[in-house]
């Protein structure tokens, strides 16, 4: 049984940024976010794997238009990450799913151009407070990488995460168990 997010789309903030839940009017953001640096950003980028429906995925509306689809089900909470202090910019995105009664997924990506400034660390603490915050059932925060990504296996090691892998292979695995991370409370 998949339990439903007990997660409000309310700001989060971090000593740099500012992450907080999408609205309807955020689509044209969205859009120049993935066309920015103009990199041809695909669905491997945010882990979403994706059927071919018809949709064309090198189309920044046309694959924001399949994000939302599939991300607007109860158990998916979709988040935008902005650079605090500086333009209404988009810098990255990150998206939580409930895996199971005890596991909350969560997937995260940031812009090429923002990346090494540890924004990627920095949003993903924001996140697994907040979420932990509101989730007391919750054991696990679980999030997947790519094995080519070693600087995501660094930021995951960091914030306290350790391999796990009882259903899928170990190197590719990552989940923060309450006791091996300290979560704080979120800001209110």
């Amino acid at each position: 049984m998949i339990m439903s997010l007990n997660v409000s789309r309310s700001t989060i903030i971090s000593p740099r940024l500012v992450i907080r839940g999408d609205t309807d009017l955020d689509q044209p953001r969205i859009t120049a976010f993935f066309n920015r640096d103009n990199q041809d950003y695909t669905h491997k980028d945010l882990g979403v794997p994706i059927k071919d429906e018809g949709y064309d995925h090198k189309s920044a509306t046309s694959f924001f238009k399949y994000l939302k689809t599939r991300l607007t089900a109860k158990n998916t909470l979709f988040y935008l990450i902005y650079k605090k202090g500086g333009p209404n910019t988009i810098i990255g995105c990150a998206y939580l799913m409930t895996a199971n009664k005890k596991e909350i997924g969560m997937h995260y990506y940031i812009l090429p151009s923002f990346r090494g400034h540890r924004y990627g660390q920095e949003a993903q603490m924001g996140i697994i407070k907040h979420a932990s915050k509101h989730n007391k059932d919750v054991q696990f925060i679980a999030q997947m990488k790519d094995d080519k990504n070693k600087s995501s296996r660094n930021i995951l090691l960091k914030n306290g995460y350790r391999p796990m892998g009882k259903r899928l292979p170990t190197k590719n695995r990552f989940v923060v168990q309450r006791g091996v991370l300290t979560f704080q409370r979120g800001p209110a």
